[in-house]
C-alpha cells in the first residue's frame, strides 16, 4: 500500500467535489436563498478556473508516484509494463492533456457552452493525464544492474550504446566474446553488425563467417567502402553466386609447412562431413583421415601446382584407388600415414580396402560440384590465406547457405581452420574472427584459439543460439572448454530452459525489499461480553512488514521474454562488470547496397575437365583411360 498515493487520491476527490459543486450550482440549483447562492457564485467566479486547473494538474500526480516496494517477481514483465511508448505517442498524450487543461481553465469564458466544456475538459485531462503521469512523470524503473553512462573504450576495444543512454563495453576483445540468443533475439543487428562496423573503423582484418549469406557480407562490404581507416582488402568466398566470389585455394603449398598441418586440414574436412566422428572415431574414420592426409602431403611435395582440394577429391572419387594408394606409398613420409591401407593392398584384403575407400569416396563425393571446383582450384592475384599479414591484411567473408549446409560445412570449416593456423602467430596485424551460428562448422582445437589468440591479437566473437547447440556439434567436454576461454559473454532471448537456468545462475543474485502483510484475527477484549458470557467479537488487524531477500537478478522466465536486442552478461577489464540493457540500432545500417560483381568470366565445366586431366596425368593413366574418364565427366 502506498500512503502517498492515497493522500493524492484524497486530494483529487476533494478538488473533484469542488469542481462538481460549481457545475451543480450553476446548472441545477435555483437561487432561492440569494445570500448563500450569490456568495458561492462570486467565489467560483473568482477562483473556479483555478480549482478546475488544479484538478487537472493533480491527476498525473496520482499515477506518477511509484510503489514503496515490490516483490522481485518477473523483472522483464515489470520493466516492460512500465516501458514508455514511442515519442509520437508521448507527444500526442502531452498535447491532449494540455487541451483538456485549457478547456477546464477557460470554460467560464463561454457561459452558454459551460455545461459541455467542463465535462469534456475533465474527461480529456483525466484520460491523457493518466498517460502523462504514468509514462512521463513516473520514475522509470531501474534494472538491478547499473549502467555505465560514460562512453569510451581503449584502442581496439568495442562499445555498444543502449536505448537508455548507457554503454556496454568490451575493452579487451582479445579475451574472446561469447554471444547466445535464439532466433529473433537480435544477435546480427545488435551485435554482429556493430562488431563489424567498429572493427573496420579500427582497421581490423580477419574472418566473417556469414551463415545467412549475403546479409553480413553485404554489410561488411558497405562499411569497408565507408571506412577510410581500413587498409585490409575485401575478399568473398561463396559457392552460390560465381559472379560475386573470389577464388582461393586453402591448401596451397605455402599453407602446409608440415604433414601435421595436412592432418589437421583433413580432420577439419572429414569431421565436418561426418560430425559423429568429432567425439568418437573408429577404424574407418581414422583410416579415411590417414588416406586424405597422405594424399594432401603427397601433392604438396610432388605436385605443388595441383595441390588443391578439387584435385584431391577427384583423385579419390574418380581414379583407380589401387594405383592411387600405390602412388602415395612410394613416398616414405606419406607411407607412414597410409601403411594400414597399403598393407591391405599387399595382402589383397579387398573388403578392408573397399570399406575405407568406399567410405571416403561417399563423403568426398558431396564436394564434387563445378562451383566448388572453380572457387577452390586457384587463387586470385593479390589474395592468400595469410589474412593478418601486416603488409597486406585481408578481410575474408565466408558465405554459407542453410539449405545446403551439409555440403558447405566442410568447405567453410576448412577455410576457417587454414586461416586460423596462419593467423595465430605473434607479430601479425590485429584481427577478428566473427562466427555467426558458429557451431554449424567444426574447427579442430578451436578451444585453443581464444586462449592463445590473445598474444596474437585475435578477437574471437563466437555466436550461437544456445548452449545445447554448441554441445551438439562439439561434444560436452570441448564445448565446456570453448565456453571457459571466452571471457566476455552476452545472453539474449533464449528458448532453451537449460540455457536460461544456466544464465540465471551465472548472473547471480541481488538483495530486494519485499512487503509482507500479516493478519491478526485474535478476539478483541470486550468487558461487557465477558460479564454477560457472550462470544467476544474477532478483530482483524493487518500489519505490513518489509524484509530483505536474495533473489535472482534475472530469472529463467525473464530470459524467455527479452526484447529483440536486449542482452545481459558480463565483460572483463571493464568498470561495469555485469550489464543488462537493450542495444540501440544504428539508423544508417538499414540501407545497405548489395555486393558488386567481382568476376563475370568463369567456365565451370572446362575447369572440371582440366582437373580430371591433371589427376589422370599425376597417376600416369593411359590415353584410353583418360578418354574414358573425360567421357564420363561430360556425360554427367
Amino acid at each position: 500500500m502506498n500512503q502517498n498515493r492515497n493522500a493524492v487520491w484524497v486530494l483529487v476527490a476533494l478538488v473533484a467535489a469542488m469542481v462538481g459543486g460549481e457545475y451543480f450550482l450553476l446548472l441545477h440549483v435555483s437561487p432561492r436563498d440569494v445570500g448563500w447562492y450569490n456568495k458561492l457564485l462570486y467565489a467560483y467566479a473568482k477562483g473556479g478556473w483555478l480549482i478546475r486547473v488544479v484538478f487537472a494538474l493533480i491527476i498525473p500526480m496520482a499515477f506518477a508516484i511509484p510503489d514503496d516496494a515490490y516483490s522481485s517477481g518477473n523483472q522483464v514483465k515489470r520493466l516492460r509494463k512500465q516501458k514508455r511508448p514511442s515519442m509520437g505517442v508521448q507527444l500526442v498524450t502531452v498535447v491532449g492533456y494540455f487541451i483538456g487543461v485549457l478547456l477546464l481553465g477557460m470554460a467560464h469564458r463561454f457561459p452558454y457552452q459551460f455545461n459541455y466544456l467542463v465535462p469534456i475538459g475533465a474527461g480529456i485531462s483525466t484520460l491523457f493525464g493518466i498517460g502523462v503521469g504514468y509514462w512521463l512523470l513516473r520514475p522509470k524503473p531501474k534494472r538491478p544492474i547499473a549502467e555505465d553512462r560514460k562512453a569510451g573504450v581503449p584502442s581496439k576495444g568495442f562499445q555498444f550504446g543502449t536505448t537508455t543512454g548507457g554503454w556496454i563495453k568490451v575493452p579487451n576483445p582479445f579475451r574472446g566474446v561469447f554471444i547466445a540468443g535464439g532466433p529473433g533475439s537480435g544477435k546480427s543487428d545488435s551485435l554482429a553488425k556493430p562488431f563489424i562496423r567498429q572493427a573496420l573503423a579500427q582497421d581490423y582484418c580477419g574472418i566473417v563467417y556469414d551463415v545467412k549469406f549475403p546479409e553480413l557480407t553485404d554489410y561488411a562490404y558497405h562499411r569497408r567502402q565507408q571506412s577510410p581507416e581500413a587498409t585490409s582488402r575485401f575478399c568473398v568466398i561463396n559457392f552460390q553466386d560465381m559472379d560475386r566470389t573470389h577464388r582461393l585455394n586453402p591448401i596451397a603449398p605455402e599453407n602446409i609447412p608440415s604433414i601435421a598441418y595436412a592432418e589437421e586440414y583433413a580432420l577439419a574436412l572429414l569431421r565436418n562431413l561426418q560430425q559423429e566422428t568429432i567425439e568418437k572415431q573408429d577404424f574407418w574414420s581414422r583410416s579415411c583421415t590417414a588416406v586424405l592426409t597422405g594424399l594432401i602431403w603427397y601433392l604438396r611435395k610432388h605436385h605443388p601446382l595441383h595441390c588443391t582440394l578439387p584435385h584431391a577429391v577427384t583423385l579419390i572419387t574418380k581414379m583407380p584407388y589401387d594405383k592411387l594408394m600405390t602412388m602415395i606409398g612410394n613416398d616414405s613420409e606419406c607411407l607412414s600415414y597410409v601403411m594400414s591401407v597399403v598393407t591391405a593392398i599387399g595382402n589383397k584384403s579387398a573388403d578392408q580396402l573397399s570399406g575405407v575407400m568406399g567410405t571416403l569416396q561417399v563423403m568426398l563425393a558431396k564436394l564434387a560440384s563445378p562451383e566448388v571446383f572453380w572457387v577452390m582450384s586457384a587463387t586470385d592475384e593479390g589474395y592468400s590465406m595469410d589474412l593478418n599479414n601486416p603488409k597486406q591484411p585481408i578481410l575474408l567473408c565466408l558465405g554459407g547457405d542453410r539449405e545446403v549446409m551439409d555440403s558447405l560445412r566442410p568447405l567453410l570449416g576448412l577455410y576457417s581452420t587454414v586461416a586460423l593456423k596462419r593467423m595465430n602467430r605473434r607479430g601479425k596485424h590485429h584481427s577478428i574472427l566473427l562466427l555467426d551460428e558458429a557451431p554449424t562448422i567444426y574447427i579442430p582445437n578451436f578451444e585453443q584459439i581464444p586462449a592463445t589468440g590473445r598474444s596474437s591479437q585475435i578477437a574471437t566473437v563466437y555466436m550461437c543460439q544456445d548452449l545445447s547447440q554448441v554441445r551438439k556439434y562439439y561434444g560436452e567436454k570441448e564445448s565446456q572448454m570453448i565456453l571457459g576461454t571466452l571471457s566476455n559473454q552476452f545472453y539474449g532471448a533464449v528458448s532453451s530452459v537449460e540455457t536460461a537456468r544456466y544464465v540465471s545462475q551465472l548472473i547471480g543474485q541481488h538483495e530486494v525489499i519485499t512487503p509482507e502483510e500479516s493478519r491478526d484475527n485474535s478476539p478483541a477484549f470486550d468487558l461487557s461480553s465477558v460479564l454477560e458470557g457472550r462470544h467476544q467479537p474477532n478483530r482483524s488487524r493487518s500489519t505490513l512488514n518489509f524484509r530483505k531477500q536474495q533473489r535472482p537478478i534475472v530469472s529463467p522466465e525473464d530470459l524467455h521474454e527479452f526484447d529483440q536486442g536486449e542482452f545481459i552478461g558480463f565483460t572483463v577489464e571493464s568498470k561495469q562488470g555485469r550489464f543488462w540493457g537493450r542495444i540501440a540500432l544504428d539508423a544508417e545500417d538499414r540501407e545497405i547496397q548489395g555486393l558488386p560483381k567481382f568476376s563475370t568470366q568463369h567456365d565451370l565445366q572446362t575447369n572440371m575437365d582440366s582437373i580430371v586431366l591433371d589427376c589422370a596425368t599425376i597417376l600416369g593413366l593411359e590415353d584410353k583411360e583418360i578418354e574414358k574418364l573425360l567421357y564420363k565427366e561430360s556425360a554427367q
